[in-house]
């Protein structure tokens, strides 16, 4: 592994170490730019290094999680990251009400790192499981009885659907969870 794959590498993972799992946001500062650019931000979630902050102040706020890397792949300037995150759901969410229900949340970032920082992030989450978990949407029949974990749904590339349950878009995944809720067409057979 190239000197700068590894730097990379290490600054990934003290993203999800110091800042994530300990709550030291101060520490974004040092690992990542200032214009940090979030592809898939929450509704009302800044840019920069601010709103980067502020996502992670939001997850910790609402679920006091645990993230444990599961897979980690660093190659030139891009780290990707397959994830777990363990926590109890005890703070408002995208107006769920807190359930204190123990939840596991899976997904994958890569992250594009300039001189070792921190600058571009993409990630996709499987928030369908997440739902299920704390009583928004009916268990998925593959995952009720079992430990086996619910697909992550994930648009084509290049397209742009007018359904896509947890596509992976920020504002648009919460959009498919909220009409995943109210019972709207989740699915072109539905439309």
């Amino acid at each position: 592994m190239a000197e700068h794959e590894e730097q990379n590498r290490r600054t990934v993972l003290r993203l999800y170490q110091e800042v994530g799992n300990e709550g030291r946001l101060e520490l974004l500062d040092e690992l990542a730019w200032p214009d940090h650019v979030e592809h898939n931000p929450f509704p009302q979630q800044g840019q920069g290094v601010e709103g980067f902050k502020q996502r992670i102040s939001m997850v910790r706020a609402a679920f006091n999680p645990r993230f444990t890397i599961e897979h980690l792949i660093a190659e030139g300037d891009k780290v990707a990251v397959m994830w777990s995150n363990h926590g109890t759901h005890v703070g408002e969410w995208f107006g769920f009400a807190p359930t204190g229900k123990t939840v596991i949340a899976h997904g994958v970032d890569i992250h594009q790192l300039r001189d070792g920082r921190l600058a571009e992030h993409w990630d996709v989450v499987d928030v369908t499981h997440f739902l299920s978990q704390v009583g928004v949407l009916p268990a998925p029949p593959a995952a009720a009885g079992s430990q086996r974990r619910s697909p992550l749904r994930v648009a084509p590339v290049g397209s742009e659907p007018r359904w896509s349950p947890c596509c992976g878009n920020g504002a648009r995944t919460f959009a498919c969870s909220r009409a995943i809720t109210a019972g709207l067409p989740t699915s072109p057979a539905q439309a």
